[in-house]
């Protein structure tokens, strides 16, 4: 009986040495390899599978003042091993957070230490006995200082939320059950129909079993606490799935008002702390904040809790918090989720930055551009307007002393009214660019608007030797103003055939396609004249701008409006001494 109850208490003593090593790189939010995972818990499977053998331990008798203490094997020898590698660096890991870690975390990690230096001296002290040596284990008193440790640093430096500890707790002790069932079972498998014996098949079937754990553990073990937290803990549960999606929330923010507000509802209806500031570069020279700004980790300040938000090691903000209204304190699993979420806040603060300094460079841009368009404008007027008065005003200075002169007279009736009919075609034109056309919208057919404007120029196109090419879709209908369209490829036409003086080919082809999702009628309007120059073709659409020697420059920029008034599109190709095209898109009606 003291063989078997001493051998099971050999296998706790040996699953705690993975358990241990796992609680630790959690706590310090550190993630094991899979290959050391795996190697951890196989070779621990292989020991505890062995405990009840020789390979063991052999059967010693009496020792001192024991009834019975075995003699070590070569198991035992191995646990002794990774009895020693769990330890290294599961304290390595607890040291580095002790000396560089923020502060909460350094007052847990310096409790644990001592406990479990002391807790583990004290079981070493076994060991002796296993190699014959006469050493009483007195220092077994040393083990329950580890559990006070723990269960003070719980309490007082709240090193976890109790429910979460339960919640892991539980999950853990089903993954083993779950995992240790199955290893049962393929262990009955094959005592019951391969061998008895424990040979080399036996520890090949071991060791992949103990990669597998490794593989499986941790995803099992996650998808049992989260399943066990909806149903047990739903509000722990709801409550960091929500702190979580905040960070989702930030990322689709641009504005610093919304971030901001997203912020503030965190803290106030999610954690419900008292006192949430947030501090931006404008608030840095504060007194009060300027000391915080040397904190560069997350870490409690009296009893605030600082949030530096920090990319590329320079400040972006600072949040600070201050206790739960709960007088609950501030978890593991809160502080990794709000220091996830600073660094979130950190990314969408820096890219509201650039986003308001890239609109603020945009309106000077335009500005810019507002001034320069309007310097050409005025530019172009007042050459439009100079060259008619000019003409008008010299044959006004002259008009007393020729009016007796029959050919002035003729050439005054015949200038004059046409110099003013282009003033006021000047006016009209421009009143049509200032002010909203009163639209008259109705069923168009584009088809029959094409075909009567280019009707009007059917004499002109014989006589320059102009060939006219139309493919016209059929039952293209759209609604629209026929007589404003009817101006659009009017202009269009005629500015065709003025680039086309020696004879060319004008072609017309119109179909539906689709234009930014939305069925559309396209008319393109293609001439083989002398094309427009790469350099001007940005500027042909505003007004006074014309690669013509007489015109006003207003025509193209008649057409843009009317056409964007009936929610189109006008584009244009050229390439000088090949030809033109432009390219009408116009909602359809269908």
């Amino acid at each position: 009986m003291s063989r078997f109850l001493f051998r099971t208490c050999m296998m706790a003593g040996a699953l705690i040495l993975p358990v241990f090593t796992e609680f630790v790189y959690a706590l310090v939010g550190k993630n094991i390899k899979t290959i050391y995972r795996a190697s951890n818990f196989g070779i621990t499977g292989l020991i505890i599978l062995t405990i009840y053998t020789n390979l063991y331990a052999y059967d010693g008798g009496p020792f001192l003042a024991f009834n019975y203490w075995p003699i070590i094997g070569i198991t035992s020898f191995i646990q002794i091993l990774l009895y020693g590698i769990n330890v290294f660096f599961s304290h390595r890991e607890l040291l580095k957070v002790s000396i560089s870690g923020n502060h909460h975390l350094k007052q847990q990690a310096k409790i644990i230490i001592i406990g479990t230096s002391l807790g583990y001296i004290g079981a070493a002290s076994n060991f002796l006995l296993w190699f014959r040596i006469p050493f009483p284990p007195v220092l077994n008193v040393l083990i329950p200082i580890y559990v006070i440790s723990v269960a003070y640093a719980i309490t007082k430096h709240k090193l976890m939320d109790i429910s979460v500890v339960i919640s892991r707790a539980v999950a853990e002790a089903l993954t083993l059950i779950f995992l240790g069932t199955g290893y049962l079972g393929l262990v009955w498998i094959y005592r019951s129909f391969i061998s008895a014996q424990i040979g080399l098949p036996f520890l090949a079937m071991t060791i992949l079993y103990g990669i597998l754990v490794g593989q499986t553990h941790p995803r099992i073990r996650f998808f049992l606490q989260t399943t066990s937290d909806k149903l047990f803990l739903r509000g722990k549960y709801d409550y960091y799935k929500e702190l979580a999606e905040v960070s989702s929330r930030l990322s689709k923010s641009l504005t610093l008002d919304n971030i901001l507000d997203t912020l503030h509802k965190t803290f106030y209806e999610i954690i419900e702390v008292s006192k949430p500031r947030i501090y931006l570069p404008a608030d840095f020279e504060r007194p009060e904040v300027r000391p915080l700004l040397e904190i560069k980790e997350l870490g409690f300040r009296g009893t605030d809790l600082v949030l530096p938000c920090r990319l590329e090691g320079k400040p972006v903000a600072l949040i600070v918090l201050g206790p739960k209204l709960s007088e609950d304190p501030y978890t593991d699993e809160d502080l990794k989720l709000l220091k996830s979420l600073a660094n979130q806040a950190a990314v969408a603060l820096d890219r509201q930055r650039i986003y308001e300094e890239m609109l603020k460079n945009q309106k000077q841009l335009i500005q810019a551009d507002k001034l320069s368009s309007m310097g050409r404008v005025a530019a172009g007027l007042a050459h439009e307007i100079k060259n008619p008065l000019a003409a008008v005003k010299g044959m006004i200075q002259t008009l007393d002393a020729d009016s007796q002169d029959e050919e002035f007279m003729n050439d005054f009736r015949s200038v004059v009214p046409k110099e003013i009919e282009r003033l006021n075609n000047l006016a009209d034109n421009l009143t049509k660019l200032g002010k909203s056309t009163d639209l008259k919208f109705q069923p168009v057919k584009v088809n029959d608007v094409i075909e009567k404007a280019l009707k009007l120029f059917g004499k002109q196109c014989q006589n320059q030797g102009i060939r006219v090419v139309s493919e016209l879709a059929p039952a293209s209908e759209i609604t629209g103003d026929p007589e404003q369209l009817a101006q659009v490829f009017i202009n269009l036409i005629l500015n065709a055939l003025q680039a086309m003086p020696n004879g060319g080919t004008l072609e017309i082809k119109s179909q539906k396609s689709k234009v930014k999702n939305n069925e559309s009628i396209i008319i393109e309007i293609t001439d083989t004249g002398h094309g427009i120059p790469q350099s001007d073709l940005k500027n042909i659409f505003e007004p006074f701008f014309s690669t013509k020697k007489e015109g006003s420059g207003l025509g193209l920029a008649v057409i843009y409006k009317i056409i964007k008034d009936h929610g189109g599109e006008i584009e244009v190709e050229s390439e000088v001494n090949k030809g033109t095209r432009f390219r009408v898109a116009l909602p359809s009606s269908n």
